[in-house]
């Protein structure tokens, strides 16, 4: 059996113990540290709590309360905000202690000055919400008691990581959250890999330092240790540990040492005890540590002004607008209950603001005090960090209940009815699906309960909370975010492009030198060398390759139904008019060669049109094939939507596919059997030999039309197109080169060789003699 005691909240009876109070329709609670703690010794939960007294309230901390005082003021003067509502406060002082902050929450729910769980004694208004506490630790601890009533809190400092579940705490909201995406782009900069960690014994610090270290590591950089600095008020028992860290720092190669704590306790460690801290290390304090270091500043001892040459990340300060100016004529007079600038009088000028205290050597203020007077290190009033987050989050919360009770207008309800708070709060199940996504259902949860799953590809959502994606129309395609459709990029083999200019000037250049040499040819056309290798069918293949290279320009350019019809049609009937003429030429020199044999049957086929009706033949075969092709299925223009994301790409379809590769493969037959031809006959006499000429052309042309079908097979878009192209180039340039560049080297720089005698004596060598 397990026996509890329960009794209300004890308020403790030492120490000081403040608060500030001001009516009004609403009240804001506030959980302000307002003195400095004094505790004897640590707290190690073997015996009963001592006492934590509160003594000599903090200048800067008063500055806070003055802030939300200042603010309360404000917006109780625009008539935009809340109209014809008065906002109160009830502030407490939390003295940085969790038994001040937990029974200052219980004070200002039950209105009196000894709480009374489960009762409100308010004269006046209701408890609207809380802001507070500084110290992360306290608003873990307020956020847990507030959070039992539902009340709405906004803690004005850092926050501890837990304190963002919201589940546990679906009440708290926070201004800061401590993040090292600073720390990290920071190190990486400078390029230091190699650093150490120090944090403090608390567990939500030594959490966070574990959090950084693997950041730190994710970014590529190394964590040579991180050390917990023991508590400093048990320093007898903890000096050995405190020197063993001491020593590490001093000793590591680790240069750069990160300093992490929203413990005050850290900064007597590195101040009071000295830590071993060489000239070549280099400190960079945490953003959490900085704040605690600027807030507890006229306690630093001089020792710690050995780092100022240290890196610190500080949060940034914000405007008041009227703060100073109201800062700067603050007088005895100024609140009607002089007691609310006594803690800061008696801090600041050391006198008594409320002429009582006789029995004590203080003197009595003047009322001529201004905090003007005092130099800028003990009370600043240009630069404001967590007083500006004060003030900004009154603010916040005004605006809430000002949208409230708008929303109450609007359904003509009774603006003077009780205060809920947790009536500006959100409480949903699953937040909204955002465009771009859409609900996926639990079957094992309620309706209300759903996950959201990004758009699949090519769909898109535009409203919030969609059921299902819409799929974008043929010529549009989803946003990055994919909450709207968005034109395609047309991408197509143009001429603007760097490929196309290359593959278009390469033709042109190509079909210039073939005309070149069909103009050498028309020129020598009664040379023997002209004449020895059959100058029609010369003429018919160099038209013919003439033309390959031009048939190329079809290619190019946005495909059009035009275009479509007639560029592969043309192509392959241009070519196989190419092939086979170089057919015929092969068979003419087998003809010729074998009519110097005796009694040999082909000389009666000396000198007849036999060439002439191989070329007609063959030619007539494509033509008929190309022909059926574009009467049963002929080629069509369409947009390709699937090769690339986001492009549209408009391409041939060639309707057969068959169709195609039969033309392919006829064109290879008259290749095959043109090379295999050639090859018999290689060995002919010189005279009469251009076999071993065609033999090479045709292995080239066979390889780059071989080669041609896997690669046309794995591209896609226009560098389909573009490989098409390349063949067609390749292989007309290796006919043309293979069997006229010979002819014309000996034309046009060996004329001693293009003459009759020269040609019938390599035919005959015997006779030279």
């Amino acid at each position: 059996m397990v026996l509890a005691a329960v009794s209300r909240c004890q308020r403790p009876d030492f120490g000081r113990f403040q608060s500030y109070f001001k009516e009004g329709d609403l009240i804001l609670g506030g959980i302000i540290p307002v003195s400095n703690p004094l505790r004897n010794q640590f707290e190690a939960f073997t015996s009963s709590r001592d006492p934590t007294y509160c003594f000599s309230s903090s200048i800067r901390y008063i500055r806070h309360l003055l802030a939300f005082y200042y603010a309360i003021e404000k917006i109780n003067q625009n008539v935009e905000i809340l109209p014809n509502i008065t906002l109160g406060f009830h502030i407490h002082d939390s003295c940085s202690d969790a038994c001040f902050s937990l029974c200052g929450v219980l004070s200002i729910l039950s209105g009196e000055e000894n709480p009374l769980p489960g009762y409100t004694c308010h004269r006046r208004g209701h408890v609207a919400g809380f802001i507070g506490s500084f110290p992360s630790g306290l608003s873990h601890v307020v956020a847990r008691l507030t959070g039992i009533y539902r009340y709405p809190q906004i803690s004005y400092g850092f926050t501890e990581a837990s304190l963002n579940d919201p589940v546990e705490f679906p009440f708290i909201y926070h201004t800061y959250y401590s993040h090292f995406h600073g720390i990290i782009q920071l190190l990486r900069f400078f390029g230091w890999s190699w650093v150490g960690i120090v944090t403090s014994y608390d567990e939500n610090d030594e959490i966070r330092s574990e959090e950084l270290k693997m950041e730190i590591i994710r970014s590529g950089s190394c964590v040579e240790f991180l050390e917990s600095m023991p508590n400093s008020l048990m320093y007898i028992q903890n000096k050995e540990r405190i020197q063993q860290i001491s020593d590490r720092i001093y000793n590591s190669k680790a240069n750069v040492i990160i300093l992490h704590s929203s413990n005050d306790d850290m900064r007597h460690v590195l101040c009071v005890y000295g830590l071993r801290i060489n000239d070549s290390k280099l400190l960079i304090f945490s953003v959490e540590f900085s704040s605690i270091q600027n807030i507890y500043s006229f306690r630093v001892p001089f020792i710690c002004y050995r780092f100022n040459l240290s890196l610190m990340f500080t949060i940034p300060t914000g405007n008041i607008p009227g703060f100073k100016h109201f800062l700067q004529n603050l007088n005895g007079s100024t609140f009607q209950e002089p007691s609310f600038l006594q803690p800061l009088w008696g801090g600041a000028f050391y006198c008594d603001l409320l002429h009582k205290r006789k029995f004590m050597k203080v003197r009595n203020c003047t009322g001529q005090e201004t905090l003007s007077e005092l130099h800028p290190a003990r009370f600043s009033v240009d630069h404001f960090q967590f007083s500006y987050n004060i003030y900004n989050m009154v603010y916040a919360l005004a605006h809430a209940l000002h949208n409230m009770y708008t929303a109450k207008t609007h359904l003509e309800e009774d603006l003077n009815m009780e205060f809920r708070p947790w009536q500006i709060l959100r409480s949903v199940c699953s937040e909204s699906c955002a465009p771009g996504h859409r609900k996926v259902l639990d079957r094992e949860k309620p309706v209300c309960c759903f996950d959201c799953v990004p758009c699949s590809v090519g769909e898109y959502s535009n409203t919030t909370d969609a059921e299902d994606c819409m799929r974008c129309p043929e010529d549009q395609w989803p946003s990055e975010k994919k909450d709207e459709c968005l034109p395609r990029v047309i991408d197509f083999l143009s001429y603007d492009e760097p490929l196309g200019k290359a593959l278009s000037s390469f033709s042109i250049i190509l079909a210039i030198i073939t005309a070149l040499v069909l103009g050498i040819f028309i020129k020598y056309q009664e040379t023997p060398v002209v004449k020895a290798n059959n100058r029609n069918l010369s003429y018919i293949l160099l038209i013919s390759l003439l033309l390959s290279f031009l048939c190329i320009f079809i290619f190019i350019g946005h495909p059009g139904a035009v275009t479509c019809l007639v560029r592969q049609s043309a192509f392959g009937i241009i070519f196989s008019t190419a092939v086979s003429s170089v057919l015929a030429k092969t068979v003419t020199v087998v003809i010729a060669f074998g009519a110097t044999k005796p009694s040999s049957k082909l000389r009666k086929w000396v000198g007849t049109r036999v060439s002439s009706y191989i070329v007609l033949l063959c030619t007539s075969g494509e033509t008929v094939l190309c022909t059926v092709w574009l009467l049963i299925s002929p080629p069509f223009p369409e947009y390709d939507t699937q090769s690339e994301t986001g492009k549209m790409i408009p391409q041939c379809n060639e309707g057969s596919i068959i169709a195609f590769y039969s033309m392919i493969g006829y064109m290879g037959f008259l290749a095959l059997l043109s090379f295999t031809v050639a090859f018999l006959v290689r060995k002919a006499p010189d005279s009469f030999n251009e076999a071993q000429f065609i033999t090479f052309s045709m292995l080239v042309f066979c390889s780059v039309w071989v080669s041609f079908i896997p690669a046309y097979l794995s591209t896609k878009g226009k560098y389909t197109v573009a490989v098409e192209i390349f063949a067609i180039l390749t292989s007309s340039a290796g006919l043309l080169g293979c069997i006229f560049i010979p002819k014309c080297y000996i034309i046009l720089l060996r004329p001693d060789l293009n003459t009759r005698g020269h040609l019938i004596g390599k035919q005959h060598p015997k006779n030279a003699t």
